[in-house]
């Protein structure tokens, strides 16, 4: 499970950060809240496509996390 967690920790800052923008405390920020958040964890390890509702809810978290953190 660490290893789970971590491995989408990366994921999501590979979202957040590209060769022009390394990663910032910002960045790092928004990852760890969205790997953290109880409603949204579970759903970045399914072994199926995200529904729209999953899908809605993932990408609310990570607008809400970038606002917060400064991205």
């Amino acid at each position: 499970l660490a290893y789970d967690r971590l491995w989408e920790r990366v994921d999501q800052m590979g979202h957040l950060v590209d060769e022009a923008n390394p990663p910032s405390a910002a960045a790092r920020c928004a990852a760890d809240a969205v790997v953290r958040d109880p409603k949204v964890e579970p759903l970045l390890y399914l072994e199926r496509d995200l529904t729209d509702d999953e899908l809605r809810t993932v990408r609310r978290r990570v607008d809400s996390v970038t606002d917060e953190c400064g991205l």
